[in-house]
């Protein structure tokens, strides 16, 4: 009876739509399905946490009865380690616990009680790696070694490598390891060469390579030193004007490379002429030779002329003067100086024989080739082709020095002056080459060569042209007809025809510059009278022409009144009287 009492109760308790459990503690539900059977799932208990807790039933809504659900209690299961220890040393510190429930509540049973997770002691000795010790709140670690724990190793920054210079190894950083610096040839290191990784940080000072030097270099007497004194650096040694390298010492100091002379690459051979050279800053800090001077330039030695002696010195400064013998002239340079280079100014004179100054041959003309300047020659003058000398045509070199007679020059020949012909013109020079152009006045045409030229032999290549009256065609007198006049001209034919003849074109006609007639063709044409009149009961016959003759008659009964003929006439009229017809009656008597 009391199992039935707590069934029924159970029932009764399921017919809720939510579980008894205390809602808002950990605990929610969520409406399940309903089931087949005497009962369906009503909720489902689920843990905020996130696990399934238990499943509870009710009773059918619609009635019916079912199986009873006895109360279970919600269980936990045991704490589990979660995570690492807040002090890996472990002194002191906290492990975090994790727990799950190991059985749900079910059947409105009591729900677990509690959290699921804690905090406990990671252990209660610490624990130093590496060798370290504790010292009461952390762990004091040896050299190379960090951390709470001391479990981390210490390393250094990585080190670069020096400009100019280089780092072995390069990828060393831990503890206890060493770096070695090296310099390129022609640097020096300055700092520490080794440096070790000690806790973290180097020994030693950070190093850089710095250019090696080379000694200074006393002053060099005649001279001047002026560059740099490091490695690579170029020292220039330039010597005063007048002085040079020491070319007892060329071969041991001076390399091709080393000067210039003349704007090409030295020798040691030519050391003599070289004033100024370099050394360089070698990479042992040497300069590679020895040290430089500088001397006195030397010209080469002049030779006297023939003829002449010379006096004076060949060092830089001197001055050599030339005197030539008695009946000489020095030609050329009287002095030369020896300049800073080792280069005599002036030019090497000769001696020779006392001369005039020679001559020059004129403009357009030439000088005897043969004939030279010393005292006794003759030279001789001549002109180019169309020009004549004007002057000496030869001088002569005397004792003085000086030429006789005067200086001559070429001037183009002339050929005689041309006048211009009658009606015409002239234009042109005379000169040689120059050419004489004629023309003609209106009317007139040139009869001979237009133009003349100046020959070389003072001539003109033809005679002067003459003008001459245009003239025009010849014109023919019509037929029966005549003209007169000339076809020159300026001049007017007249034309004129017989008798019995009347002109037609132009009756004169003149000739034109362009040798044309003006007007038109003149022609002779035979005169006619006017049509004769033919009289009423009458007829006329003949030509009307100059000279013809008609006749008249008249009809039957009919007399004729005026000349029965008449002939045309030069003036186109018609000779006689106007014929006319009269009437002629006749009577007729009959006799008995």
């Amino acid at each position: 009876m009391k199992l039935f009492l707590l069934f029924m109760m159970a029932l009764i308790l399921l017919d809720q739509t939510t579980l008894s459990a205390k809602r808002g503690k950990g605990w929610k539900t969520k409406r399940g399905k309903r089931g087949k059977g005497w009962g369906s799932i009503v909720d489902t208990v689920v843990d905020t946490v996130g696990g399934t807790l238990g499943i509870a039933f009710r009773r059918r809504t619609s009635g019916g009865g079912g199986p009873s659900c006895t109360a279970v209690n919600c269980q936990w299961g045991q704490f589990k380690k979660e995570g690492d220890c807040s002090s890996r040393c472990g002194a002191l510190g906290q492990q975090l616990e994790v727990r799950e429930v190991s059985r749900h509540a079910r059947c409105d049973g009591a729900p677990c009680e509690g959290s699921a997770f804690r905090h406990t002691t990671c252990r209660p000795d610490p624990i130093c790696y590496n060798g370290g010790t504790w010292t009461g709140s952390a762990c004091s670690c040896p050299p190379g070694f960090k951390d709470n724990c001391c479990e981390n190793t210490v390393l250094c920054p990585q080190l670069d490598s020096p400009q100019h210079g280089t780092l072995s190894p390069q990828s060393t950083v831990s503890q206890g390891t060493s770096v070695t610096y090296t310099c390129a040839a022609g640097y020096v290191l300055k700092g520490s060469r080794v440096r070790t990784c000690n806790n973290g940080l180097w020994t030693g000072t950070t190093p850089y390579c710095e250019r090696a030097s080379c000694p200074t270099l006393s002053a060099v007497d005649n001279g001047v030193l002026y560059g740099g004194t490091l490695y690579g650096d170029t020292l220039h040694v330039v010597c005063d004007p007048g002085h040079e390298i020491d070319q007892t010492r060329a071969s041991d100091i001076y390399q091709p490379h080393m000067y210039m002379v003349g704007g090409r690459n030295s020798t040691a051979q030519d050391a003599r002429a070289a004033t100024s050279f370099a050394l360089t800053c070698q990479a042992d800090s040497t300069w590679g030779s020895d040290e430089p001077s500088c001397k006195v330039t030397q010209c080469s030695p002049l030779a006297p002329p023939n003829h002449g002696t010379l006096s004076g010195g060949n060092s830089y400064l001197d001055t050599v003067a030339f005197i030539c013998d008695a009946g000489y002239e020095i030609r050329g340079s009287h002095t030369r100086t020896c300049l800073a280079d080792g280069t005599w100014t002036g030019i090497q004179p000769d001696c020779v024989l006392k001369q005039c100054a020679c001559l020059e041959a004129p403009p357009f003309g030439s000088i005897d080739g043969s004939g030279g300047c010393d005292v006794g020659d003759t030279v001789t003058f001549s002109c180019n082709r169309g020009y004549e000398l004007q002057g000496s045509a030869s001088r002569s070199c005397q004792t003085t020095q000086q030429w006789t007679g005067s200086q001559p020059f070429c001037v183009k020949i002339q050929c005689p002056p041309l006048n211009a012909p009658a009606n015409g013109m002239k234009f042109g020079g005379n000169e040689y080459q120059e050419t004489a152009t004629f023309t003609c006045t209106t009317g007139y045409e040139i009869v001979g060569a237009g133009t003349l030229t100046c020959q070389a032999d003072q001539t003109w290549s033809d005679t002067v042209p003459a003008c001459v009256r245009s003239q025009c065609p010849i014109l023919q007198a019509p037929p029966n007809g005549e003209v007169t006049g000339s076809n020159e001209y300026g001049n007017t034919v007249t034309f004129s025809c017989e008798v019995g003849y009347r002109l037609e074109g132009s009756p004169t006609r003149t000739c034109m510059a362009t040798k044309t007639w003006s007007g038109i063709e003149t022609s002779c044409v035979l005169k006619t009278c006017p049509l004769a009149h033919v009289p009423d009961r009458g007829s006329v016959s003949g030509g009307n022409s100059y000279g013809d003759t008609v006749t008249y008659s008249c009809e039957t009964g009919y007399d004729m009144l005026g000349t029965p003929t008449r002939t045309c006439q030069d003036s186109q009229q018609w000779s006689g009287n106007h014929t006319a017809r009269k009437v002629v009656f006749i009577v007729t008597v009959n006799v008995m």
